[in-house]
């Protein structure tokens, strides 16, 4: 999936969010690609079936102006931030990475 950094386990996704870029976007783009898979023949298989999912109740029940307030600030001073999208129950909810730093960038 472009641009997600996507994990591979059906519950969780992984999405890069940028200064420019922000999660919604990120999630949108990752949904999309999944969805145009799917209707050009290629089908989904259950892994990509479960994200795609997932993907979806977060777009659907996501309160996007609390999310964007607690991104903007741990971006601050970063180029990238890793957030993770996990089931719980029926929501989807996001999460910073816990892994936060990205290979090669300075400590802050």
């Amino acid at each position: 999936m472009p641009g997600s950094g996507g994990a591979l386990t059906p519950g969780r996704v992984v999405l890069v969010v940028r200064p420019d870029r922000c999660v919604r976007a990120a999630a949108r783009d990752a949904h999309r690609h999944l969805v145009q898979r799917a209707l050009q023949g290629g089908g989904l298989g259950p892994v990509e079936r479960a994200r795609e999912e997932l993907l979806r109740r977060f777009l659907e029940t996501a309160d996007f102006r609390q999310i964007r307030a607690e991104h903007a600030r741990l971006l601050e001073g970063r180029q990238e931030l890793r957030v993770v999208l996990e089931a719980r129950g029926r929501r989807a909810v996001c999460r910073p990475a816990a892994f936060s730093r990205l290979p090669g960038e300075a400590p802050a």
